[in-house]
């Protein structure tokens, strides 16, 4: 790719396809590994039993099993901060806004709940999130955050999360504009390694190793990750 606004909209593209073959799966795993990265760290899914005997004094789990017993617990995850309880929700709808406020009004018929981060694929117009905001804020006491597919493609972009497009999007780390990465030596053999090659001595995981290092702890040579663990 050329820059990153030629990245963002291909990736743009590439999350479209999963509403139109219906990869909720995907969807619900990039928006979740995303929001660790980029949101809160402490977060759960919501399928899975809760262990038995009792929430055991933690809202966390009481919360978490009030919404296993909703429509929308296989698209929803939870994360919890000293401050906040918080709820994260994502569709591939493309009537996106009745869904959205549909999916609120679950979300807050349980324990409260302080924000609702709401991931979507379809496009929402600025107008249209503000009014959903105040809605939210106004009818439940929740501070609604809205990724639509925009900002989430725009998002991805960013170095520390490329390798989430790369592993549910199928987006390859060659299409991420080539930067000065890690030195001479890594590009010499990361352009060595990029045609396929089958490591086969000691030395080719010597080299493996050298680049896995380097990409995990130079930003630049980040989006190459997937491919030398793949190594």
């Amino acid at each position: 790719m050329k820059d990153i606004v030629e990245l963002q909209k291909y990736i743009r593209f590439q999350l479209e396809q999963l509403g139109s073959d219906n990869k909720h799966h995907e969807f619900e795993h990039l928006c979740r590994h995303f929001a660790r990265i980029k949101i809160c760290s402490n977060i759960l899914p919501a399928t899975g039993p809760v262990s038995a005997g009792g929430d055991q004094g933690r809202d966390f789990e009481t919360y978490r099993s009030y919404i296993e017993t909703t429509p929308i617990a296989a698209s929803t995850a939870f994360g919890t901060t000293k401050q906040e309880k918080l709820v994260f929700a994502c569709s591939l709808q493309k009537t996106i806004e009745p869904k959205i406020r549909s999916d609120i009004v679950t979300i807050c018929g349980g324990p409260t709940v302080d924000a609702v981060y709401y991931f979507c694929s379809a496009d929402l117009p600025v107008a249209k999130r503000q009014s959903l905001v105040k809605w939210a804020q106004d009818n439940h006491r929740v501070r609604l955050e809205i990724f639509d597919g925009a900002a989430i493609s725009e998002q991805l972009t960013d170095l520390d999360v490329f390798w989430i497009a790369e592993r549910y999007l199928n987006v390859p780390s060659e299409l991420y504009p080539k930067q000065s990465k890690a030195g001479g030596k890594y590009s010499e053999l990361a352009s060595r390694w990029s045609d396929g090659e089958i490591p086969r001595t000691h030395a080719d995981f010597f080299e493996i190793k050298y680049c896995l290092r380097k990409a995990t702890f130079r930003p630049a040579a980040k989006p190459d990750l997937p491919k030398w663990i793949a190594k």
